[in-house]
């Protein structure tokens, strides 16, 4: 797990922090994001599937009004901030009270759980047969041709 976080080699209190303390929490850390975005991907999907196959279209205003299945996708902000307290309250009881860097350590990996959550949920929800085709944006012009006009 130690290339996962390849930016974050170096501890951000060398003072303070060993490098073998700084790269145990590394790896603790890491498994957490990737739990947490393995969790957050498969509440997004899950949840997603279910509010798009029961939204219903019964007017014709209904077809443009907010397709509010996609508020599902800010579990990932939720996943992120989980993440974030997480490791705030390790940093905290691991390393001294002295020791820099507990916001930019928390902050960096609240925000790379976020972005991961987000990307994969989305990419995710984009697959046929979780989004109902009713739903779905086709732009006809790039499937269909004008066939009026021909040369012979």
């Amino acid at each position: 797990m130690g290339t996962m976080f390849f930016w974050m080699q170096n501890s951000p209190d060398a003072v303070h922090i060993t490098q073998q303390k700084w790269t145990e929490m590394l790896d603790s850390m890491a498994s957490l994001c990737i739990i947490a975005v393995i969790a957050a991907v498969i509440l997004i999907v899950v949840f997603y599937a279910g509010s798009a196959k029961s939204k219903k279209i019964h007017k014709p205003e209904d077809i443009f009004a907010p397709y509010t299945p996609m508020y599902w996708l800010w579990l990932a902000a939720v996943a992120g901030l989980v993440v974030g307290c997480y490791c705030a309250w390790q940093y905290h009881d691991v390393f001294p009270a002295e020791a820099e860097g507990q916001a930019s350590t928390s902050l960096c990996l609240a925000g790379w759980t976020a972005l991961w959550a987000f990307i994969l949920g989305y990419g995710l929800i984009l697959l046929p047969g979780i989004t109902p085709p009713k739903f779905r944006y086709r732009p006809l012009w790039l499937f269909y041709q004008n066939k009026g006009a021909r040369r012979i």
